[in-house]
Protein backbone atom coordinates (compact mmCIF):
# COMPACT_ATOMS: atom_id res chain seq x y z
CA UNK A 1 0.00 0.00 0.00
CA UNK A 2 2.63 2.70 0.87
CA UNK A 3 4.45 1.49 -2.85
CA UNK A 4 0.59 2.83 -4.44
CA UNK A 5 0.53 5.93 -1.91
CA UNK A 6 4.38 6.61 -2.36
CA UNK A 7 3.78 6.39 -6.77
CA UNK A 8 0.85 8.24 -6.46
CA UNK A 9 2.34 11.08 -4.77
CA UNK A 10 5.11 11.42 -7.35
CA UNK A 11 2.38 11.30 -9.92
CA UNK A 12 0.26 14.27 -8.14
CA UNK A 13 3.43 16.08 -7.95
CA UNK A 14 4.66 15.50 -11.62
CA UNK A 15 1.37 16.77 -12.87
CA UNK A 16 1.48 19.63 -10.82
CA UNK A 17 4.62 20.62 -12.32
CA UNK A 18 3.61 19.82 -15.61
CA UNK A 19 0.81 22.21 -15.18
CA UNK A 20 1.96 25.25 -13.55
CA UNK A 21 3.44 26.46 -17.11
CA UNK A 22 6.84 26.91 -15.52
CA UNK A 23 9.53 26.57 -18.53
CA UNK A 24 13.19 26.08 -18.15
CA UNK A 25 15.41 29.53 -18.45
CA UNK A 26 17.15 28.00 -21.93
CA UNK A 27 13.70 27.35 -22.89
CA UNK A 28 12.27 30.55 -22.35
CA UNK A 29 15.11 32.44 -23.75
CA UNK A 30 15.72 31.01 -27.15
CA UNK A 31 11.45 31.13 -27.28
CA UNK A 32 11.74 34.68 -27.57
CA UNK A 33 12.45 36.52 -30.90
CA UNK A 34 11.19 39.70 -29.46
CA UNK A 35 13.95 39.96 -26.64
CA UNK A 36 16.34 37.07 -26.51
CA UNK A 37 17.53 38.27 -23.29
CA UNK A 38 13.93 38.15 -22.27
CA UNK A 39 14.46 40.45 -19.13
CA UNK A 40 14.04 44.48 -18.66
CA UNK A 41 15.13 43.39 -15.19
CA UNK A 42 11.94 41.64 -15.06
CA UNK A 43 10.90 37.62 -13.85
CA UNK A 44 11.66 35.20 -17.32
CA UNK A 45 8.53 34.47 -18.82
CA UNK A 46 7.35 32.80 -22.05
CA UNK A 47 4.17 35.57 -22.57
CA UNK A 48 6.33 38.65 -21.26
CA UNK A 49 9.04 40.15 -22.93
CA UNK A 50 10.36 43.55 -23.65
CA UNK A 51 13.06 44.91 -25.59
CA UNK A 52 14.00 48.36 -24.66
CA UNK A 53 16.91 50.64 -26.30
CA UNK A 54 17.84 53.71 -24.75
CA UNK A 55 17.64 56.80 -26.89
CA UNK A 56 17.75 60.80 -25.69
CA UNK A 57 19.35 60.91 -22.20
CA UNK A 58 18.62 57.08 -21.92
CA UNK A 59 21.69 54.71 -22.25
CA UNK A 60 21.32 51.17 -22.56
CA UNK A 61 19.89 48.17 -23.71
CA UNK A 62 17.43 45.57 -21.55
CA UNK A 63 18.65 44.57 -18.34
CA UNK A 64 21.26 47.54 -18.52
CA UNK A 65 18.88 49.70 -19.09
CA UNK A 66 19.40 53.42 -17.19
CA UNK A 67 17.67 56.73 -17.69
CA UNK A 68 20.35 59.30 -15.80
CA UNK A 69 19.02 62.98 -16.53
CA UNK A 70 21.78 64.42 -14.67
CA UNK A 71 21.97 67.45 -13.22
CA UNK A 72 19.32 70.27 -13.76
CA UNK A 73 19.65 72.86 -11.20
CA UNK A 74 17.43 75.20 -13.05
CA UNK A 75 13.66 75.38 -13.70
CA UNK A 76 12.35 73.69 -16.76
CA UNK A 77 11.00 70.05 -18.29
CA UNK A 78 13.78 67.80 -20.00
CA UNK A 79 12.31 64.36 -21.91
CA UNK A 80 14.69 61.35 -21.74
CA UNK A 81 13.18 58.62 -24.59
CA UNK A 82 13.59 54.66 -24.99
CA UNK A 83 12.11 52.73 -27.80
CA UNK A 84 9.76 49.69 -26.03
CA UNK A 85 9.14 46.61 -28.38
CA UNK A 86 7.06 44.08 -26.74
CA UNK A 87 6.81 40.25 -27.44
CA UNK A 88 2.79 39.80 -26.34
CA UNK A 89 -0.26 41.90 -27.26
CA UNK A 90 -1.35 43.45 -24.51
CA UNK A 91 -2.21 46.62 -22.84
CA UNK A 92 0.69 47.83 -21.16
CA UNK A 93 0.67 50.28 -17.64
CA UNK A 94 3.77 52.87 -16.79
CA UNK A 95 4.01 53.81 -13.53
CA UNK A 96 7.24 56.23 -11.52
CA UNK A 97 8.06 54.66 -8.34
CA UNK A 98 9.69 56.51 -5.77
CA UNK A 99 12.96 55.76 -4.75
CA UNK A 100 15.14 58.09 -2.50
CA UNK A 101 15.32 61.31 -2.53
CA UNK A 102 14.00 64.58 -0.84
CA UNK A 103 10.71 63.81 -2.18
CA UNK A 104 9.58 61.23 -4.62
CA UNK A 105 10.43 61.69 -7.69
CA UNK A 106 7.11 60.62 -9.02
CA UNK A 107 6.26 64.35 -8.47
CA UNK A 108 8.38 65.60 -10.94
CA UNK A 109 8.64 62.82 -13.64
CA UNK A 110 6.06 61.23 -15.61
CA UNK A 111 6.45 57.88 -18.11
CA UNK A 112 3.66 57.90 -21.25
CA UNK A 113 3.76 56.21 -24.17
CA UNK A 114 4.40 58.29 -27.75
CA UNK A 115 1.65 56.55 -29.20
CA UNK A 116 -1.22 57.83 -26.72
CA UNK A 117 0.29 60.65 -24.35
CA UNK A 118 -1.11 58.45 -21.40
CA UNK A 119 0.45 56.03 -19.62
CA UNK A 120 -1.53 53.21 -20.84
CA UNK A 121 -1.07 51.86 -24.42
CA UNK A 122 -2.63 48.49 -26.25
CA UNK A 123 0.37 47.15 -27.74
CA UNK A 124 0.61 43.98 -30.52
CA UNK A 125 2.78 41.26 -30.76
CA UNK A 126 5.66 42.76 -31.81
CA UNK A 127 5.12 46.09 -31.62
CA UNK A 128 7.16 48.88 -30.26
CA UNK A 129 6.13 52.84 -28.85
CA UNK A 130 8.41 55.19 -27.83
CA UNK A 131 8.64 55.98 -24.10
CA UNK A 132 8.72 60.33 -23.14
CA UNK A 133 10.31 60.14 -19.60
CA UNK A 134 9.45 63.64 -18.48
CA UNK A 135 11.44 65.61 -16.12
CA UNK A 136 9.59 68.95 -15.06
CA UNK A 137 11.07 71.03 -12.18
CA UNK A 138 9.21 73.72 -10.75
CA UNK A 139 10.43 76.66 -8.84
CA UNK A 140 9.63 74.83 -5.17
CA UNK A 141 11.22 71.46 -5.94
CA UNK A 142 13.40 70.60 -2.79
CA UNK A 143 17.30 70.51 -3.63
CA UNK A 144 18.96 67.05 -3.90
CA UNK A 145 19.43 64.00 -5.36
CA UNK A 146 16.34 61.34 -6.77
CA UNK A 147 16.51 57.96 -7.35
CA UNK A 148 13.21 56.05 -8.70
CA UNK A 149 11.85 53.31 -11.12
CA UNK A 150 9.86 53.03 -14.10
CA UNK A 151 7.92 50.04 -14.27
CA UNK A 152 6.22 48.45 -17.38
CA UNK A 153 3.14 46.04 -16.63
CA UNK A 154 1.69 43.51 -18.75
CA UNK A 155 -1.90 43.65 -17.67
CA UNK A 156 -2.90 40.48 -19.34
CA UNK A 157 -0.40 38.28 -16.72
CA UNK A 158 0.40 41.46 -14.13
CA UNK A 159 4.80 40.58 -14.92
CA UNK A 160 6.41 43.88 -14.70
CA UNK A 161 9.49 45.23 -16.08
CA UNK A 162 11.57 47.83 -14.99
CA UNK A 163 14.13 50.30 -15.23
CA UNK A 164 16.28 52.90 -12.99
CA UNK A 165 15.32 56.71 -13.44
CA UNK A 166 17.56 59.17 -11.32
CA UNK A 167 18.43 63.23 -11.43
CA UNK A 168 19.85 65.44 -9.24
CA UNK A 169 18.37 68.93 -8.66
Amino acid sequence: MRAASRELLFLLLAGALAGSGTVPVSAVLAASTVNPGNTLASATSTWFGLTATGATLCVGKNATLDCPFGSHPAVGTTVATLTLAVKATSTYVLSVVNGTGPAGIATIVTATFASTGTAIAALVLGGADTLNVTLKIKGNTPVGTYTGTVVVTDQVTGVTASFPISVTH
